[in-house]
């Protein structure tokens, strides 16, 4: 079994908030404006104004087992189709 994102979300330290990905490309930025997530459950990305990012959010990204053909991604790209796990 493979290890996959379930949840991608952080809380940001200046204002509180969760704030959580759940799709690809979806760009969420918490309301003071200084933290982003970003990926969902493809490719979490963070966003903060300087390092270290421990002083900015909290991380609460979970984790799951992939099981099976459900849980495998298809992406498409120069014309062809590409299923991995």
């Amino acid at each position: 079994m493979t290890k996959t994102v379930v949840r991608n979300a952080i809380q940001c330290k200046h204002c509180g908030e969760v704030i959580e990905s759940k799709v690809s490309h979806e760009f969420r930025k918490c309301s003071c404006g200084k933290v982003s997530v970003d990926g969902g459950l493809e490719y979490p990305r963070r966003g903060f104004p300087e390092h270290p990012a421990e002083n900015h959010y909290e991380e609460l990204m979970e984790y799951g087992e992939a099981q099976g053909s459900r849980n495998r991604r298809i992406t498409s790209g120069n014309g062809g189709a590409y299923c991995g796990e």
